[in-house]
Parts: C-alpha cells; structure tokens; sequence
C-alpha cells in the first residue's frame, strides 16, 4: 500500500492507530512485505501468593450510615509530566514537555528545570512558560552548554496547593555540526544529501503537513541522504517543534532497503543502531498528526 500522493520506490509501513504503540524498533519489511507483525505482552514470569489479611478497624461496607466510606474530601491528583527533551534551534535550546493536572490547580503554580553543571531555574505558571493546553516548553540560550558533553536536565512541576510532580529527565548534546534538508521532493529518489555528518550532528527541517487516513500517513514527507565517519552503534533522535503531534523515523540504505524505524507515539522517537562508515544511509520522517512544525534529527 502506498502513500496517497507518494511516489516512493517503497511505501512507508501503514501503520494502524492500534499498531502504533508497539513498532518502536520493527522495519518496514516486517511491518509490510513480510506480513505484519506480531506482539506478545511482556510477562516478568513472577508469580504472589493471596493472603487473606483481616480486617482490624476503619471503614468496611455495610458500617457506617448509607454504607459509604467517610468523605475525605475532594482528590488532589499531584501534576503529571511526559514527553520531556530538548530540541536546538539557532541560538536557542527548547525543551518541550507535556503537562497534565488532572484538577486544573497549576495556575499560580511553578515548574522548575536544571541541568547538571549549568544553571536552575523556576518559572510561574503559566505565565513564565511557553505554549498552550498540556504541550509546554522553556527556552535556554545556546550558549550555555559546552560543545559534545552530555548534560542532564530535570523537570518538575509545582501545582498551586503544594503538590509536586516526579522529576522527569532528559540528556542534551549540543552538536558540533548542523547542516539544513536539501531535499527536491517526497520520494525516496529525490531525497537530498547532507553529505558526511561529523558526529554528534544536527540534520534541521519542517514538515508543511502530518497526517493519516487511519493507515496510511497522507502528509508532508521528508527524505535525507548521509553518511557517518565511522562504523559503530549510532543514535538517531527525532524531536519535533510541538510535542502534541506525532513525527515518526525511518532509516533506509540504498536499494532502498529497509534497516529499521521508530515509529510508535512517543515523543522524541529514538533508533539505536549499528551503522558503517562511509556508506549512504537515507532517513525519512514521515508526519503522522498533528500538523506541520520544525524538526530536528540528532545524530550520536
């Protein structure tokens, strides 16, 4: 099955909503050419005994008047923080992150992010941080991370009673070498090239549109050829500009064939793979909602 309006050599996997969460590391010939894929939830094999414990006092039912438990007042759910990571651009470093509060308390709250070696920092909410609804973001300068050092970053929310969030973490790199997509279509064949990507790297570019019919992605797609200096384990990275919508990675070699994908509703999504020097590799992102925004490809 092919994209609507795509005139790749190969199709993207169509991937169903319902596939979507577990084909993090699974290829498009798994996913397509090789008859879908199977999945098995995980099973840690550990096994409880039941124990009947007895009852020593409180509230059980049928005490009490109309059999309730006691009223302890209203729930106070504690602030919620996923999908946190750093995104470059220009002069500046974003960190997007997604912010749930189940009883609507933040406002008056803070959210505080530091990084090891850097710099803390808490902001008022929400008037100290950037975006709308639960998609969030805070903005660094560049200039404060050394070139090549991994820095760890920490998040936390404050609601405005007092509750607090787990701290959420995320690793920054600032990259010695960028380069921009040069691409002249949506097709595998007319991909740019960025040549070789002195490690760790930044490959920048923009969706104009990301979209599905259910199974298909009918959006923008971008295709980027290079090739890495040496041929060991490589990471790639993707983040988007807006953590509410959903860029999926794939990485092919020439032929084109298929060495892997992330492709899954996490944000950023991740591959982890061995790649060799010297040899062209190309990368599609693909959007799968959400609308067009900025990308950014890392790679370690």
């Amino acid at each position: 099955m092919r994209l609507t309006g795509f005139n790749s050599p190969i199709s993207l996997a169509p991937l169903a909503a319902p596939l979507r969460s577990v084909v993090a590391s699974v290829g498009l010939c798994a996913l397509l050419a090789c008859g879908g894929v199977g999945f098995d939830p995980l099973e840690d094999g550990t096994t409880t005994d039941s124990t009947t414990v007895e009852e020593t006092g409180g509230w059980r039912p049928g005490q009490g008047k109309d059999s309730e438990p006691p009223d302890t007042g209203p729930p106070n759910p504690i602030p919620q923080l996923s999908r946190f990571a750093a995104h470059e651009d220009g002069d500046k470093v974003r960190f997007f992150f997604t912010l749930d509060d189940e009883d609507d308390d933040m406002t008056g709250g803070s959210v505080t992010l530091r990084f090891d070696s850097v710099a803390s920092q808490t902001y008022a909410y929400p008037d100290q941080v950037g975006g709308s609804g639960k998609s969030r973001s805070l903005t660094w300068a560049v200039e404060l991370f050394a070139l090549d050092v991994p820095h760890f970053g920490y998040l936390q929310a404050v609601d405005s009673v007092g509750n607090a969030s787990g701290e959420s973490m995320a690793v920054f790199i600032r990259p010695t070498w960028r380069a921009a997509t040069t691409e002249t279509g949506d097709t595998f064949g007319k991909s740019g090239s960025v040549g070789a990507v002195t490690v760790p790297g930044l490959i920048t570019g923009e969706l104009s549109a990301a979209s599905n019919n259910g199974s298909d992605y009918t959006g923008d797609v971008d295709f980027v050829r290079f090739t890495v200096p040496q041929s060991r384990e490589h990471t790639l990275l993707l983040t988007w500009d807006d953590p509410s919508a959903d860029f999926d990675l794939f990485l092919m070699s020439a032929g084109p064939t298929d060495l892997g994908s992330s492709a899954t509703t996490a944000f950023p999504e991740r591959l982890n793979l061995g790649l060799t020097g010297n040899v062209e590799y190309t990368v599609a992102i693909a959007g799968w909602s959400g609308g067009g925004a900025a990308w950014n490809l890392r790679i370690e």
